[in-house]
């Protein structure tokens, strides 16, 4: 799995920008931003399925836009590119913010097993297996 996570902030005009822009207009965009000193900005390297497993104990490849603890990974808002990319707009993030706040982190983190992450099938470079 070679994809990695960067997240980072960017206001609504700049979001209003990319609609409309196909897949090599829009990585290109978005490497434009990367390249700017933008703060906060985080990088979940190859970790994001794993994050998005644990809150929802379902692959990335599952996704289900509306879900606030999927759409908290993958953003409100996917776009049709060959590349995962996602945005949320700021009004949206109360209610993605909200659940996450309610999350009850030691109850997932009991369900977090390397086995439970074999049955999904991530990372199976690992070798993990049930």
């Amino acid at each position: 799995m070679g994809l990695t996570a960067v997240y980072f902030g960017v206001d609504d005009a700049a979001l209003e920008s990319t609609v409309g822009l196909d897949g090599d207009d829009l990585i290109e965009l978005i490497e434009e931003w990367e390249e700017e000193p933008k703060e906060p900005r985080y990088d979940l390297y190859k970790f994001w399925d794993m994050l998005h497993f644990a809150l929802t104990g379902k692959s990335l490849s599952e996704t289900v836009y509306g879900a606030p603890l999927s759409e908290a990974i993958i953003g409100a808002d996917g776009y049709d590119a060959d590349f995962v990319i996602g945005a949320t707009k700021a009004a949206e993030l109360t209610r993605i913010i909200a659940d996450l706040e309610a999350v009850d982190f030691d109850a997932r983190r009991a369900d977090f097993t390397l086995d439970a992450l074999a049955e999904k099938d991530l990372y199976p470079s690992l070798g993990l297996s049930t």
